[in-house]
């Protein structure tokens, strides 16, 4: 019954169309306790754990200082090249990457390490944002269609308190609906940046 697999095959496909999917969705934690207005100057780190080409990252980058800048016209951004620059220069390129370790691993920000690089930055606070999750799968033309899936968060982190201000994490979904194929990577990343953008705080 040829007629009828194809037939079949195509009803199929409609419906997997029928459920396409682009899509952001977020997360997010204001500290309660928060001073507006205590921060006057902000580091944003690089995004870590990418593995993107560094034109994407700096996409990245540009479109978190932009949204952050938008919101927030009287404080005063370390771009991530800068801060990466007067961190080595003050040689504590060490001490950052096993400081941002801990603070991911634990949830708790070493205070002293903090202060010793914000000196450094000249900072009230710094922004880290990573790539947590990266889901691909291709297509097999029957009942599964390429998806792409990704998970991003971003804390920004007082150095007076040694605590988040500000937290959130955010999903991306790409699905190609009309193809086998998973979508890039940078799509779904577009999406999750997209609702963190939209979703930073008043500083």
């Amino acid at each position: 019954m040829p007629s009828l697999r194809i037939a079949f095959f195509f009803l199929a496909l409609a419906s997997v169309s029928s459920c396409a999917v682009n899509r952001g969705t977020i997360n997010s934690y204001v500290e309660p306790t928060y001073l507006q207005g205590s921060i006057k100057r902000l580091a944003v780190l690089a995004i870590r754990n990418a593995g993107r080409a560094p034109s994407e990252a700096r996409d990245i980058n540009v479109k978190i200082i932009q949204a952050i800048s938008a919101k927030n016209a009287g404080v005063e951004i370390v771009s991530p090249a800068a801060a990466l620059r007067a961190i080595n220069e003050a040689g504590l390129a060490n001490k950052w990457a096993d400081f941002i370790e801990d603070y991911y691993t634990s949830g708790i920000a070493n205070k002293a390490i903090l202060v010793e690089i914000s000196k450094a930055l000249n900072v009230d606070a710094i922004m880290q944002g990573q790539l947590v999750h990266v889901f691909q799968q291709d297509g097999n033309g029957w009942d599964t269609t390429g998806t792409t899936r990704i998970t991003v968060s971003f804390s920004i982190i007082e150095v007076s308190t040694a605590k988040p201000v500000w937290e959130a994490s955010s999903d991306g979904v790409k699905i190609n609906a009309a193809g086998m194929v998973a979508p890039p990577v940078a799509d779904a990343i577009g999406l999750a940046i997209e609702k963190i953008a939209a979703n930073l705080p008043l500083l």
